[in-house]
C-alpha cells in the first residue's frame, strides 16, 4: 500500500512538473537535449500549410514541406494502410511520407530521433517511413522517442534519472488477438 501511494504521487508530482514546461529557445533545447547522435524532428501543421524543422547540434533547418490538405491526404493513406497491411502494399505510401517529411529537410545520421509530430501526423509512427524503394522501416535504423513539445522532453530528460522504481517488473502479452494464434498459446 505505501510504496503504491508514494508511485502515486510521484506520478502526479511529475505530471504536474512537465505541465509547467515553459517554451523553450531552440539554442536551449539544442544545449540540454541533443547530441551528436540525437536529433530533434518538428512539425507544425497549420491551416493551410505544414512546415518541419530539424534541430541538430551544429544548428537548425526549416522547411515548408507543402500543402496541409494534401499531406494529410497522403498521411491518411499511410495510417489507412498500416492499420490493415492485408488490404494494400504499405510500404508505398510510407516512402510517399519519408519523401515528403523527412527529405526536405536533408541527411539525418542521427541514431536517436525525438520527435514532435502535430495534426495527422501525430497519428503515424514515423518508425514506419521507408528512406529508399529497397530500403527497410525507419525503425531497423534508428530509435525513436515521442513528445509534446521540445520543453517537454527536456524537462523529462532533467529528471530521467530522479525517479526510481525499486521494484522489478516482468510483462508478457500476446499482440495478436486471432482464435488460431490464441489457440496456438493455449
Amino acid at each position: 500500500g505505501d510504496s503504491l501511494e508514494a508511485a502515486e504521487r510521484a506520478e502526479r508530482a511529475a505530471a504536474s512538473d512537465v505541465a509547467d514546461a515553459a517554451p523553450l529557445g531552440a539554442r536551449v533545447v539544442r544545449d540540454r537535449l541533443l547530441t551528436p547522435t540525437r536529433a530533434l524532428l518538428a512539425y507544425f501543421w497549420g491551416d493551410s500549410a505544414v512546415y518541419g524543422w530539424l534541430v541538430t547540434t551544429d544548428g537548425v533547418r526549416a522547411v515548408r514541406l507543402g500543402a496541409a490538405d494534401s499531406l494529410a491526404a497522403l498521411v491518411d493513406f499511410l495510417r489507412q494502410t498500416i492499420d490493415r497491411p492485408s488490404d494494400a502494399d504499405w510500404t508505398i505510401p510510407a516512402r510517399r511520407a519519408y519523401r515528403a517529411f523527412v527529405e526536405p529537410l536533408g541527411p539525418i545520421p542521427h541514431d536517436e530521433l525525438l520527435i514532435v509530430a502535430d495534426g495527422p501526423l501525430s497519428y503515424v509512427p514515423l518508425e514506419v517511413f521507408i528512406a529508399s524503394d529497397n530500403a527497410r522501416p525507419w525503425a531497423t535504423t534508428k530509435s525513436f522517442v515521442y513528445g509534446p513539445s521540445g520543453s517537454v522532453l527536456v524537462k523529462l530528460a532533467a529528471r530521467a534519472g530522479q525517479t526510481a522504481w525499486a521494484r522489478q517488473m516482468l510483462a508478457v502479452g500476446n499482440p495478436t488477438s486471432t482464435s488460431a494464434n490464441e489457440d496456438q498459446v493455449r
